[in-house]
């Protein structure tokens, strides 16, 4: 099993904006109910990439088996959305582990915890703490520090941080351009609409058949910067 075998394109989803200045870039509460999953991995994604974290570990020798059995039980907090219990748990085994792989990926599931619980601040720093290498975690990690950054409105920081999530671990149709949408939308918040424009363009030529030119967005975002510069 691949890293990128774990993303479909059906767990890859868009929000389509609606009308004026709010179109640019969606509220705070929307943008998170419509993107967690992705954004945050969770549901299914989560257990899917831990266990095959686990297991490439585990067959190399690289994990501590007791920092592996410590992890469970707040991963299935995590997974049960008892997240107040799973943020003590990451933390442990963190501090704790805090040379091993898993110690590096309970910072991942600490800073994820802590975004989901609101808390951006420990969010940011547990993320940043998180040594990201080229896996779809890492990209997952780059694409939840855009989404804190975006909810503290440092647009700037948003946009790139999904810009590394993008080419994370490398191109692809689905989660690529997905992350690239996001990038856009920053830098229009961030009132960068010439780099805006230029991501939209490349989305749709380097991802023509990726839902977001095939649905139509990328087109509506190009045309309102087109007008923008008349």
């Amino acid at each position: 099993m691949k890293d990128d075998e774990l993303i479909g394109e059906d767990d890859v989803q868009f929000e389509e904006e609606k009308g004026g200045e709010s179109g640019e870039a969606s509220s705070g509460q929307s943008f998170f109910e419509k993107n967690r999953n992705m954004l945050l991995i969770g549901g299914v994604l989560i257990a899917a990439i831990g266990g095959y974290f686990f297991y490439q570990n585990s067959q190399k020798g690289k994990v501590d088996a007791e920092a592996q059995s410590v992890m469970v039980m707040p991963v299935l907090n995590y997974e049960q959305d008892s997240v107040a219990k799973a943020i003590g748990g990451f933390d442990e085994v963190a501090e704790d582990f805090s040379g091993s792989e898993t110690g590096n990926l309970a910072r991942y599931y600490l800073g994820t915890s802590y975004l989901k619980n609101g808390n951006l601040e420990e969010g940011i720093t547990a993320l940043e703490e998180y040594k990201k290498g080229s896996s779809m975690i890492s990209a997952a990690a780059h694409g939840a520090l855009g989404y804190a950054y975006e909810q503290k409105s440092e647009f700037a920081s948003a946009a790139e941080s999904y810009r590394e999530a993008a080419h994370t671990p490398e191109d692809n149709q689905f989660s690529t351009p997905f992350y690239l949408m996001h990038a856009a939308r920053n830098l229009q918040s961030a009132g960068d609409n010439d780099g805006a424009l230029a991501v939209y363009k490349e989305i749709k030529e380097k991802f023509p058949v990726s839902q977001e030119v095939r649905d139509g967005s990328v087109d509506r975002y190009l045309s309102m910067l087109s007008e923008d510069d008349i």
